[in-house]
């Protein structure tokens, strides 16, 4: 009925980040909670620090055989950081935060641009010539750094406008 989860050397070695995460989010927890802000800008600084820098470093560091796309997940992480950060800091509290809270939307601009830059090359390959559409689709999804499922369904919706594009197309030709 139980089934036993064994897990190997490899699986931990393969995943310390996330026990470095847990570890570093621990004793951040437990410093807030023994400090009980009495030190503001130190214990900001602190967790601004840990969330949107060590984290996303430890991350780039543990996966970085993963090409180009953990970059972006590196990215994202920070801006994960910095929003966490606030969230975990009373707003009465908040003076660094102030200062570089402009730095997650830039970053989240980035990643827009990058997942725009996927959604054209995925829309341009299923406008293209009926020969030359499956080949254009199949080489966009693989070449996009994004989950599968994602590509895919990217390609559906493109697949969707482009036969509503040959519909008007054939109506209008006439």
């Amino acid at each position: 009925m139980y089934a036993r989860i064994k897990l190997d050397g490899n699986s931990l070695k393969a995943h310390w980040f996330v026990a470095a995460f847990v570890l570093i989010f621990a004793g951040n927890g437990t410093l807030t909670y023994l400090d009980g802000w009495g030190s503001t800008r130190l214990m900001e600084a602190g967790l601004l620090f840990d969330f949107a820098i060590l984290i996303p470093s430890l991350y780039l560091i543990c996966y970085r055989d993963q090409g180009k796309k953990i970059i972006y997940k590196a990215i994202g992480l920070a801006c994960l950081g910095i929003w966490a950060t606030g969230k975990f800091i009373p707003e009465e509290s908040h003076r660094i935060l102030e200062s570089v809270s402009f730095l997650r939307y830039v970053g989240l601009g980035v990643l827009f641009l990058i997942e725009l830059r996927i959604g054209i090359a995925i829309f341009k390959s299923v406008f293209a010539s009926e020969k030359q559409y499956e080949k254009n689709r199949d080489a966009a999804i693989s070449e996009a750094d994004m989950p599968v499922w994602l590509a895919k369904l990217m390609a559906w919706e493109a697949n969707l406008w482009r036969k509503v594009w040959l519909s008007f197309k054939r109506l209008f030709s006439k």
